[in-house]
C-alpha cells in the first residue's frame, strides 16, 4: 500500500494508508520511507527546537518526495517556524515534489515571511488544493500575498487563515 496521509500534528507520529479496497490501515513507518527518514520525522515531531532539527525536516522532505501517493501532510503545532517553512516551500515549488492535495501548517509561528515563501512556491504548484495556516503570526502583508495566490492558483481552492495577526485590510 502507498502512503496517502502523514500526520505529525502536535508531535504525534501517525501514518495512515488506504489499501486498494479503500480500507484504512496503520502502517509501520519503515515500510513506505527509509528507517533514517522515519527516525528523523519522529525526532522532529517530538518538539525539539527547530534549529537543531532542520536536518530532520530535510530528511522528512526527501521521504515525502519519494511517496508518489501522498495527499495529506498534517504538520500542525510541530514548531516549524519560518526556517522550517523555507524548506517546505522549496519542496512545494518543486515539480517533482509530492502530490500533496492538503497541507496543514497551523500553530507553527509562521509570519509574513513564511506567507510570502508559501505564496511564491504555490504559484508554481498545480496540486495543492487546501492550505491550513490558522493560529500563526501572519500579518496584513502576508495575508495579501496569500489572498492574491488564491486568485491566480490553478489548484488552491481553500485557504484557512483564521486567528492570525491580519486585520480585514490584509485581505
Amino acid at each position: 500500500p502507498e502512503l496517502q496521509e502523514l500526520r505529525l500534528a502536535r508531535r504525534e507520529f501517525l501514518h495512515q494508508v488506504v489499501d486498494p479496497e479503500s480500507r484504512a490501515a496503520e502502517l509501520d513507518v519503515a515500510q513506505p520511507i527509509s528507517h533514517r527518514a522515519a527516525e528523523s520525522a519522529s525526532a522532529f515531531s517530538r518538539g525539539a527546537p527547530v534549529a537543531r532539527n532542520l536536518h530532520s525536516l530535510v530528511d522528512l522532505c526527501h521521504a515525502l518526495r519519494l511517496n508518489s501517493g501522498l495527499a495529506l501532510a498534517d504538520l500542525r503545532a510541530t514548531r516549524l517556524g519560518d526556517s522550517g517553512c523555507r524548506i517546505l516551500a522549496r519542496l512545494l515549488a518543486d515539480p517533482a515534489g509530492p502530490p500533496l492535495r492538503r497541507l496543514e501548517l497551523s500553530e507553527n509561528g509562521l509570519g509574513d515571511g513564511s506567507a510570502r515563501l508559501l505564496a511564491d512556491a504555490l504559484r508554481r504548484n498545480s496540486r495543492l488544493a487546501h492550505l491550513g495556516l490558522e493560529r500563526n503570526a501572519i500579518g496584513a502583508e502576508g495575508a495579501r500575498q496569500l489572498a492574491h495566490l488564491v486568485e491566480v492558483s490553478v489548484a488552491l481552492r481553500r485557504l484557512e487563515l483564521g486567528a492570525n495577526r491580519a486585520s480585514s485590510e490584509g485581505v
